[in-house]
């Protein structure tokens, strides 16, 4: 004879469902982009959006280099407006002098090609104020191509107001 066991509580069919407690209502592309139909032949172009790109590495690991600049001009060629934020390392690459003797790999074009190539898309550049310091950096020693340093609030605020937010 098996024991038997009481479970305290409502029964499991009286418990209330946690998505109607809520009103969560799901949030897909076609939701953020109403004019787009899921029924286009091709998939819809995200126009109009905005890409944030969080760049943390640096020159140490240069195969991680050129792939968020590509994204970035890819982004904006794509009519969406793009930003990169270079924290931790990755402030070394908007260096005077860095990105002009850096490839990705041995034979590749130089960095700066690809960070050219994204400004001129259109694409913004920012570095994290913090991040300078660790490096003893000022807005004197970055490149031409980027636009400004940046705190962490103006950080949080654009990832929080991005479509899409990438780190690399």
């Amino acid at each position: 004879m098996s024991p038997s066991v009481t479970i305290a509580g409502p029964a499991p069919s009286t418990l209330p469902d946690p998505l109607k407690r809520r009103a969560v209502k799901p949030i897909s592309f076609y939701s953020r982009f109403p004019n787009r139909s899921c029924t286009e032949e091709k998939p819809p172009m995200a126009d109009d959006a905005k890409v944030f790109i969080v760049m943390t590495h640096g020159p140490g690991e240069p195969q991680r280099c050129a792939t968020p600049f590509y994204m970035a001009n890819v982004a904006a060629v794509m009519e969406n407006a793009a930003k990169v934020v270079f924290q931790i390392d990755g402030v070394l690459l908007m260096r005077k002098g860095v990105a002009e003797s850096l490839s990705a790999f041995e034979g590749g074009k130089p960095i700066i090609e690809f960070i050219r190539e994204a400004k001129d898309a259109g694409v913004e550049f920012y570095c994290c104020s913090a991040a300078l310091e660790r490096y003893d950096m000022t807005e004197a020693d970055l490149i031409d191509e980027c636009d400004g340093v940046v705190g962490a609030a103006w950080m949080l605020n654009e990832s929080l107001d991005s479509d899409l937010v990438l780190s690399y």
